[in-house]
């Protein structure tokens, strides 16, 4: 081979290779690149690409490992190597090994590369025409680090702002859209049938029992029937129909599109409440256990005469909300598992019971209540006990029967310190007429005690407590 024909070989063969760096901004695909290109023009057996020298003899991270057919203990001997070649201030050397020899070379600041050659060497002059590609490959290596590092960092950021967005408009635990997009979607809604002249209709579904089961049988439990209900409910619409749930055990659902006229609304929207009431007939399977539960369901049509046009959509749209929600209130303290559709009744209703909570916190707190006694008689007439009767004017409302104010009592948890109070006020009348007993005009005065009472875990110690204020003989 002339003089002329062996420099253009070397030079074919570092302009190849030269050629090679930097044609991919993925690190492995160039080095891969690389490699193939220089066990080709080189005839190499193998090329071997180390991301970072050894720490240790048994430490390395090699990023490319094409080897094929080699001994079990050749690549533990490269290693080595390696770490050895990393503790030299020199730029390569050359190693030999059987009829093997392998050239070590740093890419600077990344790590090192290791040809290995079959029987013959690799010529002094090519060598030489090799060692400035390594700078080259070192710069084209860190290029590929930083633009993958700035893949990953918008990768990622990327995947926080999707994760934000989700939690904006998603719930967590079961994947259906929040109260804030049940906004969106219901103005969306709102503004379709206002314009196109269709109804539609806002469900407010509540799980009954759920506190009962969460609270005995555990919050993984409460989970997996949330969980489980919100696939069966999914099940009785349609897909453009949007189901969120806006609270523990609360869901509201939408449907648009329901009919043209009231009666073609009621009439399909009974059919998905019908459906739904359907689902929990029978138990609902869990994992570990089985639980009985149904659903309160509240009914708000739209549009409606109760809404007020000349309110923005995002008011009408609270207040259809708040329609379905007194719907929802009103069959869950009646008779649960069952459906009811809002009328305007239900307004007025909702309105006095918020005006009697209110009230109450009042009565409690100036001791407005009176507390009246009904004798009771035995088969000749005579009186031998009495009850112990709640009644309560307001000033603002006049009379209040029981029936009315008892039960709001229960729900915003005030009948507890009623409660204490009928039971000090009698406790009282006894002490101050101890004689209609020792004279045998009273046997005893009995009160009633709610249930919400029972359920405290000290109310046989409040009892005592009270009573011990007062002096009654033994």
């Amino acid at each position: 081979m002339s003089e002329m024909t062996r420099t253009l070989q070397i030079i074919s063969i570092q302009h190849e290779l030269a050629m090679s760096i930097g044609l991919d901004l993925n690190l492995d695909k160039m080095l891969q690149l690389f490699l193939d290109r220089a066990k080709k023009r080189l005839s190499l057996r193998s090329a071997v690409v180390f991301k970072e020298a050894p720490r240790s003899r048994n430490d390395s991270d090699i990023l490319c490992y094409p080897y094929n057919h080699r001994p079990d203990d050749t690549n533990d001997w490269l290693t080595e190597q390696v770490y050895e070649f990393s503790q030299l201030n020199v730029q390569n050397v050359c190693r030999q090994r059987g009829d093997s020899y392998y050239y070590l070379f740093k890419i600077p600041k990344f790590g090192a590369i290791s040809f290995e050659r079959k029987r013959t060497p690799i010529d002094d002059i090519v060598l030489n025409a090799l060692s400035p590609l390594f700078s080259r490959l070192a710069v084209s290596c860190q290029a590929c680090l930083e633009h993958q590092n700035l893949v990953d960092e918008i990768t990622n950021r990327k995947a926080v702002e999707e994760q934000l967005r989700l939690q904006t408009y998603q719930d967590v635990l079961t994947g259906l859209p929040n109260r804030k997009m049940l906004n969106i979607n219901l103005q969306s809604l709102l503004t379709n049938a206002q314009q196109h002249g269709q109804y539609g209709a806002v469900f407010f579904i509540d799980l009954d029992r759920f506190k009962l089961i969460n609270d005995t049988l555990g919050h993984s439990v409460g989970d997996e029937l949330l969980i489980n209900i919100t696939s069966k409910l999914k099940a009785c619409i349609r897909r453009d129909d949007t189901l969120a749930r806006v609270g523990g055990d609360e869901f509201i659902l939408l449907l648009g599109d329901i009919g043209q006229t009231e009666q073609s609304a009621v009439g399909k929207a009974t059919k998905v409440a019908d459906k739904m009431l359907g689902l929990t007939r029978d138990s609902i399977e869990l994992s570990r256990c089985a639980v009985f539960t149904s659903f309160s369901i509240g009914i708000a049509l739209f549009p409606s005469p109760e809404l007020n046009v000349n309110k923005s959509i995002a008011d009408q749209a609270k207040q259809l909300i708040k329609h379905a929600d007194i719907a929802m209130y009103k069959i869950k303290h009646t008779s649960r598992n069952d459906y009811l559709f809002y009328r305007h009744e239900l307004q007025v209703m909702s309105t006095f019971r918020s005006e009697v909570e209110q009230r109450l916190h009042v009565a409690l707190r100036e001791e407005a209540f009176e507390l009246y006694f009904q004798p009771m008689v035995n088969v000749a007439g005579a009186i031998v006990a009495a009850e112990g009767l709640l009644r309560w004017h307001d000033e603002k409302l006049g009379w209040v029967g029981p029936q009315e104010f008892i039960p709001v009592a229960e729900e915003c948890g005030l009948i507890v310190e009623i409660g204490q109070w009928v039971l000090r006020q009698t406790c009282l009348l006894i002490s101050q007429h101890l004689d209609w007993f020792a004279e045998g005009k009273l046997r005893y005065i009995s009160i009633n005690i709610s249930p919400r009472q029972f359920s405290q875990p000290h109310f046989v110690a409040q009892v005592l407590e009270i009573i011990e204020e007062f002096t009654f003989p033994h």
